[in-house]
C-alpha cells in the first residue's frame, strides 16, 4: 500500500470484511490485536483512537474527550520488531490543531522502545488535503514494543514518585491540597513553615491543562534549585515560603486527556467563581496564606500551541495597580534575562494577555495580579522546539526551571 495512505477496509454495517487486518470502527480505551502489530491507548496517561490497522500501517486519532481540540495523544504499539511502521495521525485540524502545525519539521514527537529512553522521531510527512501526518518508525529486529507520545510523557505515577522524593528533602512537607472529582489526591508542596512569621511567598502551579506535559519538567527544575544547597536553596530555607500544586487537573493526567478548554469549565478560565474542587481549595488556601505572609510570585506553568516557541504572558498593566504592572514587568524581564543559551526566550513572543480575549478575567494569573497585587506571570514552555532552534527534552526543561528559580529570588531580594 501507499505511504501515508490509510484504507478503510471495512464489509457492511461497518465491520471488519473476513479477509481484512484492518480495524473498524474507532476503539478509544481498547488493546486492539492484529496478525502483526497491536495497538493500544488504555493505560496511564494514553490517548488515541485506532482507526485502522494495515500491514505496517497505524492509524489513529486522538481522543478530544470533552475538549474542542486534543493537542496530546499517547500510544503504544507491540509486534514492531524489524518493522517500518508507518503511524498515521488523523483528522488533524478537526481534532488535533492542524495539519500545517507538523509542516516544515516542526513538530518531532517522541517514542520509547522497550522501556528505554525517550527520542524524538524524524519530522513526518504532511497530507493538508487529507488532514493527516504520517511518521515512519523504523523499529531493530529486537524491538518488541514501543510507547510514542506527542511530546515526553509524565503521568500522574510520575508526578507522586516525585513527590516521594521532594518529601525527603529538609524544609519540604508534602500532602493533599484537595481529593478531585475523580478521587484521586491533588498534591500539594510546601516549602517553609507557613506558621511561621511572615515571609516572601511564591505560589507555583502546574498541569491546569493536564496535556500540557513540559510544565512538569520545568517544575522540577524549579525546585530543584528552591530547595538544592546553593544560593536559591538558601534563600527559599530561610526567607520564604514557596506553595506548589505540582498538578491541578490531576484526573486527567492520569486518564489521558488534554483538559484545555474542558467542559464544562477549563481549570484555568475557574478562578473568579470556582466550580472545580481543585481550584476552590487553591483560592482558599492561596488567600489564607496571602493574609499572612508577603505574597510575591505567582507562577502558572504551561506549555503553548502545538509548534510554538518558548514563551511569558501576564496581566496587562492596565487591569492593575501601577506597582502590581510594574512588578510583573520586572519579573518577566528577569526570567528573559535569566534564560540559557540552549533554552531561550524571545522578548517578541513575551506579551500581556490581550484584553481582547473573552475569559481573561476568569484565568488563575490574572485573578491572582487583581486580587492579590502580586506579580504573576504563565510560562508557556515548548513542546518541541526552541527560538534558537534546539529540539527540547527534560534536561532542558529542568534547566529552563533553575533559570526561571534564579529568577523568581532575584525579583524577591530586589523588592525587599
Amino acid at each position: 500500500m501507499i505511504p501515508g495512505k490509510c484504507r478503510s477496509r471495512l464489509g457492511s454495517g461497518g465491520k471488519p470484511a473476513a479477509d481484512s487486518e484492518t480495524i473498524g470502527p474507532p476503539v478509544s480505551g481498547k488493546v486492539v490485536r492484529t496478525i502483526g502489530i497491536s495497538f493500544e491507548s488504555h493505560f496511564e496517561g494514553g490517548n488515541g483512537e485506532l482507526l485502522a490497522i494495515d500491514g505496517d500501517e497505524v492509524c489513529f486519532r486522538v481522543d478530544k474527550r470533552k475538549s474542542p481540540v486534543c493537542l496530546w495523544w499517547y500510544v503504544k504499539l507491540d509486534g514492531v520488531a524489524g518493522r517500518r511502521v508507518r503511524l498515521v495521525l488523523q483528522e488533524v485540524s478537526a481534532r488535533a490543531g492542524g495539519a500545517m502545525e507538523y509542516a516544515d519539521g516542526k513538530v518531532r514527537p517522541v517514542a520509547s522502545v522497550d522501556g528505554g529512553p525517550w527520542r524524538r522521531l524524524r519530522p513526518g510527512f504532511v497530507d493538508a488535503e487529507a488532514d493527516k501526518v504520517t511518521f515512519e518508525v523504523p523499529f531493530a529486529s529486537t524491538a518488541r514494543r514501543a510507547r510514542v507520545a506527542f511530546c515526553y510523557p509524565y503521568v500522574y505515577s510520575d508526578l507522586w514518585r516525585a513527590c516521594r522524593q521532594w518529601r525527603k528533602l529538609p524544609g519540604v512537607s508534602v500532602g493533599s491540597l484537595v481529593t478531585s472529582q475523580g478521587g484521586r489526591d491533588v498534591p500539594l508542596l510546601l516549602i517553609g513553615d507557613p506558621d511561621s512569621a511572615p515571609r516572601d511567598m511564591v505560589a507555583i502551579v502546574a498541569r491546569q491543562h493536564a496535556g500540557e506535559t513540559p510544565g512538569s519538567f520545568v517544575l522540577e527544575g524549579i525546585l530543584e534549585a528552591l530547595t538544592g544547597s546553593g544560593p536559591v536553596g538558601k534563600w527559599a530555607r530561610s526567607k520564604a515560603l514557596i506553595a506548589v500544586v505540582p498538578a491541578v487537573d490531576v484526573d486527567n493526567v492520569a486518564e489521558g486527556g488534554y483538559g484545555k478548554d474542558e467542559r464544562p469549565v477549563d481549570y484555568n478560565r475557574d478562578w473568579l467563581k470556582p466550580r472545580r474542587p481543585q481550584t476552590k481549595a487553591l483560592r482558599r488556601l492561596l488567600a489564607d496564606l496571602a493574609s499572612r505572609h508577603r505574597y510575591r510570585v505567582f507562577l502558572d506553568l504551561h506549555a503553548p500551541w502545538t509548534a510554538d516557541p518558548n514563551m511569558l504572558v501576564w496581566t496587562p498593566p492596565e487591569l492593575v495597580d501601577e506597582a502590581t504592572g510594574r512588578a510583573q514587568d520586572r519579573l518577566a524581564r528577569l526570567i528573559f534575562a535569566h534564560q540559557t543559551a540552549a533554552f531561550d526566550v524571545a522578548w517578541s513572543d513575551c506579551l500581556a494577555t490581550p484584553e481582547s480575549w473573552g475569559n481573561w478575567q476568569l484565568m488563575s494569573g490574572i485573578r491572582q495580579a487583581i486580587d492579590h497585587g502580586v506579580a504573576s506571570v504563565c510560562v508557556e514552555t515548548t513542546y518541541h522546539r526552541t527560538h534558537a532552534g534546539r529540539w527540547a527534552s527534560p534536561h532542558l526543561y529542568r534547566g529552563h526551571g533553575r533559570a526561571i528559580a534564579r529568577a523568581v529570588v532575584d525579583f524577591c531580594r530586589e523588592d525587599s
